[in-house]
């Protein structure tokens, strides 16, 4: 059997999950008594007040029938995407364990749905990997949810790479062999670091040159624990991002502290829950990135510059709003500018001697450095520091010595 193979009604997750549902011929699923999971979500009184007003038609044909979650969850994700701040309803809710594993997993998979009707395929893409790293969604029951999720809103790579590890760490016979299961295994994760490392921003030019610099770096800084900031944590789950989480596993890996600022509690909230799920005593701190810089008491030695956006003008509803909510405005090309300058210059007052400092979103046109190093660029650059590398669109730069 295969995870296409296996039902996939939203309606009979919660019995399907707890047990209480027998495989019938044609792959069909028995009716069963509601479980104790599905008793959970109408008994409980709802965190948020009034009636669930529908923010979408349900009957939308291409997010029917097997992709369409319960009543119950689909209340509760429509009134937190129509709530005045999504984030905190979302957040309140997750905090308040209400839910359990799997019907965590439904409603990050429901507000996946809605926010792919609402056409931001980021945010969508955010929730569905967010249901991903669910404890249920490492079982092959759940596997199936995920893959029709994923198709209905056409993310084509993620379906495929849910359905091929799914089949790949599958305990069930097949033609080929467990050691031959392995290699295939292999190589097709070795296609899938290949394929990320190309869409990776500039913390991965910051960790691939740690990698090859950090034992250099400790013998020339002595014996005082080497500290990362990071200025703007990740806010979205989606390939190619996620730096907060890359950072914080090479910093546990390597022992270096770690702090990661934001303006945005929300991305603060999500950092510490994750900082504590890999029981590391690293900081996530809601603050404007320069404000924090200005005012941090100590040196630092390394620092990833990566918050205020640039005005590319394909930015998603939800995230002007969390400008206009944190900052008083829309994203502002200007104020991007002005931004990271004064992020540059706390870096030239308070970076270690032999401190490197990555900005990302940023390149070279025609000559000149744009968007988020624009004027952060030149600053640096003019103030005794050397650019090391630049790919990825982002910039690598240290102080220059001799």
């Amino acid at each position: 059997m295969t995870p296409r193979d296996l039902p996939t009604l939203w309606s009979r997750l919660a019995r399907w999950f707890s047990g209480e549902t027998k495989a019938v011929p044609g792959n069909c699923v028995e009716n069963a008594p509601p479980s104790a999971s599905t008793a959970k979500i109408r008994d409980d009184v709802d965190p948020f007040s009034g009636s669930a007003t529908p923010v979408v038609s349900t009957d939308h044909s291409e997010h029917a029938d097997s992709t369409q979650a319960p009543e119950q969850i689909q209340g509760l994700a429509q009134r937190c995407f129509s709530a005045a701040d999504i984030h905190e309803a979302v957040d309140t809710l997750i905090s308040s364990a209400r839910l359990n594993d799997q019907e965590t997993l439904l409603f990050h998979l429901e507000m996946a749905t809605l926010f792919s009707i609402d056409s931001d395929r980021m945010t969508a893409l955010h929730f569905i990997r967010t249901a991903m790293e669910s404890p249920v969604a490492l079982t092959r029951r759940a596997s199936p949810l995920i893959v029709k999720k994923a198709l209905a809103l056409g993310h084509t790579d993620l379906a495929a790479e849910v359905f091929i590890r799914d089949l790949l760490e599958s305990s069930e016979e097949t033609y080929i062999s467990d050691k031959e299961k392995q290699i295939i295994k292999k190589s097709y994760n070795n296609m899938i670091l290949e394929k990320q490392k190309k869409i990776e921003h500039g913390h991965d030019l910051l960790l691939d040159y740690l990698k090859s610099h950090l034992a250099e770096y400790r013998d020339k800084s002595g014996t005082r624990k080497p500290l990362l900031i990071e200025i703007g944590t990740t806010r979205e789950n989606v390939p190619g991002q996620g730096s907060t989480r890359k950072i914080a596993e090479f910093c546990k890996n390597n022992q270096l502290d770690f702090i990661t600022v934001d303006m945005d509690p929300h991305n603060s909230h999500m950092a510490a829950a994750m900082f504590s799920t890999m029981q590391v005593p690293f900081q996530a701190i809601t603050a404007k990135g320069e404000d924090f810089l200005k005012d941090f008491p100590d040196q630092f030695d390394f620092i990833f510059l990566d918050a205020y956006d640039f005005d590319h003008g394909k930015h998603s509803a939800l995230r002007q709003s969390r400008y206009r909510k944190f900052l008083g405005e829309p994203i502002d090309e200007q104020a991007c500018h002005r931004m990271h300058q004064e992020c540059a210059e706390s870096v030239l007052e308070k970076l270690s001697e032999w401190g490197i400092v990555c900005i990302d979103d940023t390149w070279l046109d025609d000559g000149q450095w744009t968007a988020k190093g624009t004027l952060a660029m030149p600053y640096l650059l003019e103030h005794g520091f050397t650019l090391l590398e630049a790919r990825n669109r982002a910039a690598l730069l240290a102080r220059q010595h001799g």
